[in-house]
């Protein structure tokens, strides 16, 4: 999208605040507020204007202005529980909540289970109707409301399992001794498996043998290894102990000894 053609940020503010206005909410003039603290005209020129060039900007941008103003209207009204549980605007009571209990399970031995949802995929087992009915029955603004709506549409949820979409890359674990968080796979006192520095090693020396195939030269080759391969352990660094890091190097050196860009790796 080019510059003169570009979503402006003053014309992000003026739909913004066109919504502001459809509801009569004593909380609406905070939300003007913080509308136009987060939509600032760069300057009084179209020239001078910052445009947004991505769709995603103005949508981070709105939803956030919502959330903002969700929060204020939930605290106004009350409508959560004193002990609701990492819900309360700038208070972390989940987490305080989460190191109290690997204290007392620690002190157990390790052997007290417990249950965490995430209420993002804990929507996929609540019935959509009822979800928005209960939010509609709070008397929020129906501009808020509809945001909402759209958010948990079950149409575009990736947890709707109705749907055989990556059903093929599904896996089950044995029993409850594992199961799998974030990408990590933990066994039932939240440790890290061996199942990880596999997955990590055959994906590394995959990386390296796809790479092989392009006939790079040595500098070129070394370079795509440490930023296209080597760089999968990144987002494992905190589940790898010393020892894995040595398994790894010495499989990448018997790679590269295999494929001759090095001589003498010690393999």
């Amino acid at each position: 999208m080019e510059k003169d053609s570009g979503i402006q940020y003053s014309d992000l503010g003026e739909f913004v605040l066109e919504y502001e206005v459809q509801d009569t909410f004593s909380c609406e003039t905070e939300f003007g507020k913080i509308a136009q603290s987060l939509i600032r005209p760069i300057g009084r020129r179209r020239s001078l204007m910052q445009p947004i060039t991505c769709v995603s900007n103005p949508y981070k941008l709105i939803t956030k202005c919502v959330a903002l103003f969700k929060q204020l209207y939930v605290a106004m009204r009350r409508l959560l529980a004193d002990n609701q549980l990492g819900t309360v605007t700038q208070v972390q009571g989940s987490i305080e909540q989460a190191l109290l209990n690997l204290t007392v399970c620690k002190k157990h031995g390790n052997q007290l289970y417990t249950t965490w949802y995430d209420i993002k995929k804990a929507l996929g087992s609540v019935n959509y109707r009822y979800l928005i009915k209960c939010i509609e029955r709070l008397n929020v603004p129906s501009w808020s409301a509809e945001i909402v709506a759209s958010e948990v549409n079950p149409a575009k949820s990736a947890n709707n399992t109705s749907t055989e979409v990556c059903a093929d890359k599904a896996a089950f674990s044995e029993g409850t001794q594992e199961y799998k968080y974030l990408g990590i796979v933990k066994d039932r006192t939240s440790a890290p498996t061996r199942e990880n520095l596999d997955k990590l090693r055959a994906g590394i020396l995959a990386r390296i043998k796809r790479l092989a195939r392009t006939a790079p030269n040595g500098k070129n080759f070394i370079k795509a290894v440490n930023e296209k391969a080597i760089s999968l352990i990144n987002y494992y660094i905190e589940v790898l102990e010393p020892e894995d890091f040595k398994a790894i190097d010495h499989g990448i050196r018997q790679l590269l000894n295999k494929y001759e860009f090095i001589i003498n790796a010690n393999a």
